[in-house]
């Protein structure tokens, strides 16, 4: 009898070691999971123009390359089929397709968006946010209801110059610890300035451009972790689009893959998913983060790799 016991008990132990070890050593994310009590009060949402996920490596990108493998890791979501910097970031920020916003120009327009953007939602709401872009057709994106600060091209005489990744990044610094913005929207051009000029995946782009928004990337990163709001704040780095030679409006996969990264203190390192996520997919995903409603009929859905880290039942 005791020789019976002792067998199953071997055979229980080996069978639990075995299941242990396949997941210890698979590629595939077999569940997300969260350490300890997580909370989001605070979203910084950067969006690098043009940024290809291959363009992320440990060499000439070394912030995004340890944020990709911080947290959770989207390297095969997509943006819109009208791929280009203005119809994307409506997206974005709204949670619709082009099909529904309609916004296909890609140059400053007159007025302001008539659909409800996540920041004014937010507002709604009595939440806060901020927006810092280096494109002046993105102010097209942030009617006067829609921030409580406000750092833009063209926007109160703010120059190129004034909206380098750099300047951004210190804006940022500058305004961010002094107040509690629930999201901060920061938009950075040099890689799409780059692959316009000089070509994607050239030399002028990975060593030049994409280094510069790399380091704009690590100088925010560090400000958020260094401050008092580290533990309760979640960074998502993504793009609008990506290309290809000198443009990105063909449909091609290198024009429509771009990164997203969501980095929090409670979400464990190296979580990597195949999971088809969308542009759009980010407003609802905001607001279900900041539990605030989202309107209906969005075409996004919320992330379900994040709902499941952040819903009640992991908490």
């Amino acid at each position: 009898m005791h020789k019976i016991i002792t067998d199953k008990l071997l055979r229980f132990f080996a069978y639990t070691f075995v299941l242990t070890l396949l997941a210890s050593c698979s590629n595939t994310l077999i569940a997300p999971s969260v350490s300890g009590k997580a909370s989001v009060k605070r979203i910084v949402l950067i969006s690098i123009d043009g940024l290809r996920p291959d363009a992320i490596n440990s060499k000439n990108a070394k912030n995004l390359y340890a944020l990709s493998h911080a947290g959770l890791y989207f390297p095969n979501a997509q943006t819109i089929k009208r791929s280009v910097t203005l119809p994307s970031h409506t997206s974005m920020l709204t949670g619709l397709d082009v099909k529904r916003h309609k916004i296909t120009k890609n140059k400053p327009l007159p007025s302001y968006i008539k659909y409800p953007t996540v920041m004014q939602i937010l507002k709604k709401h009595g939440k806060t946010t901020a927006a810092l872009f280096s494109k002046e057709k993105l102010k097209y994106l942030f009617p006067p209801d829609s921030h409580n600060y406000l750092y833009g091209r063209g926007h109160n005489g703010i120059d190129y110059n004034q909206t380098r990744a750099a300047n951004v990044a210190a804006e940022f610094s500058r305004v961010w610890t002094t107040q509690d913005y629930s999201l901060s929207f920061i938009h950075i051009r040099e890689p799409d300035s780059a692959g316009h000029k000089h070509g994607w995946m050239s030399d002028e782009y990975l060593n030049q451009a994409v280094t510069t928004a790399d380091e704009a990337v690590g100088h925010i990163y560090n400000l958020i972790k260094n401050s008092r709001y580290a533990d309760n704040t979640l960074l998502i780095v993504t793009s609008d689009h990506g290309g290809k030679d000198t443009t990105h409006w063909h449909q091609r996969p290198e024009d429509l893959s771009i990164p997203l990264m969501v980095v929090h203190p409670a979400i464990s390192p190296e979580l990597r998913t195949d999971s088809d996520v969308s542009i759009y997919d980010i407003t609802p995903t905001i607001l279900y983060l900041l539990d605030t409603p989202a309107p209906k009929g969005l075409d996004g859905r919320i992330i379900e790799r994040i709902k499941t880290l952040f819903s009640a039942d992991a908490l």
